[in-house]
């Protein structure tokens, strides 16, 4: 299985974590943040990392949830929440060195890869495929 199709398919099914042990994806670590949840998985069949976004308010387990808007937060709060989990993400890049970050809503993605960028993450161009988009964050090559 290709590593899009492992990430849409992620996406798709949320943090049931028995599902997600039949797709080859081992949850390796969760983090909270304001009202988002992210999660770290690696897919023991390719070795390959991705993080999946939910909320209390929505989650990412289908793409209609997927097109709500993200959240009713105030800026203040999602700034603050955004570089928590930036710091988070850079912390498990450094670590793993690859990890893939993707939606079925492209708005989306692009939004979480500007964001990320402006925080200083390393991470690539968008990919885009039919069902979604995705990116990569790498580990920046100065943090040796």
């Amino acid at each position: 299985m290709k590593l899009q199709d492992i990430l849409l398919e992620l996406l798709m099914l949320g943090v049931d974590q028995e599902r997600l042990r039949q797709y080859g994806e081992d949850i390796i670590d969760e983090f909270e943040a304001g009202p988002y949840t992210m999660i770290l998985t690696k897919n023991k069949h390719n070795g390959n990392y991705q993080v999946g976004l939910t909320s209390d308010e929505q989650e990412f387990t289908s793409v209609a949830s997927q097109m709500k808007k993200p959240t009713t937060k105030s800026n203040g709060e999602i700034i603050q929440t955004w570089g928590r989990i930036s710091r988070k993400l850079k912390e498990w890049v450094n670590v793993h060195e690859k990890i893939a970050i993707g939606s079925f809503n492209k708005s989306r993605t692009s939004k979480y890869r500007k964001i990320l960028l402006n925080f200083g993450l390393n991470v690539t161009d968008m990919y885009t495929q039919s069902q979604g988009d995705y990116f990569f964050v790498y580990k920046d090559k100065n943090e040796d």
